[in-house]
């Protein structure tokens, strides 16, 4: 089976080689406690935080416009920079379902309100929510075993956060194509 793509979206690449610490640590966690099946890892490879959502099959014109918008910010001189301040859930029903570290720098807002002002894809469910910036870390998918292991994950994710909470860890805005029948989810920039 092919998989199809399922969005596109604008947002900054990150650095891997900057959290292979913390992916080690937590994947020999897993394996030491025989619980890998209770989290999905996000991909290492496909690090970003998003900006701001498209749909899935984008006409040509709109995506070289995309791209061309895409080209003025990498070139008008502004250095983006994303360092890390801690980690948060995301909860639905009261229950944790991501775990996503915290990016920290405050023009992330303002520029997904002028990619909202600029593209106003209205009818995007997740440009829908309030913007929270976020780097997925990981997928909780058995809740029971996740918390009765949640201080260690928790303690292994504040140790390697101290190591790099001070690093810049953006390589960069792109255009994203995301393909998220996989798992875990893909999202390569363009």
């Amino acid at each position: 089976m092919k998989l199809k793509r399922t969005s596109h979206f604008i947002g900054f690449k990150l650095d891997s080689e900057a959290f292979v610490d913390l992916y080690v640590r937590i994947q020999q966690f897993l394996d030491e406690n025989n619980i890998a099946a209770c989290v999905e890892l996000q991909n290492i490879l496909s690090l970003h935080t998003t900006l701001y959502y498209f749909e899935a099959e984008i006409p040509a014109k709109d995506k070289t416009g995309i791209e061309d918008f895409i080209s003025t910010l990498q070139n008008d001189g502004q250095k983006y920079t994303i360092s890390l301040n801690g980690f948060e859930y995301f909860r639905r029903e009261s229950k944790e379902e991501i775990l996503y570290l915290k990016p920290k720098n405050d023009s992330l807002p303002i520029l997904h309100k002028q990619l909202a002002t600029r593209f106003q894809r209205n009818g995007i469910v997740d440009d829908q929510y309030t913007f929270i910036p976020h780097i997925t870390l990981l997928k909780i998918v058995d809740l029971l075993t996740f918390q009765k292991h949640r201080l260690q994950f928790e303690e292994i994710i504040s140790q390697c956060l101290e190591e790099i909470s001070s690093k810049d860890v953006c390589e960069g805005i792109h255009f994203f194509a995301a393909y998220s029948q996989g798992r875990p989810e893909i999202q390569i920039p363009r």
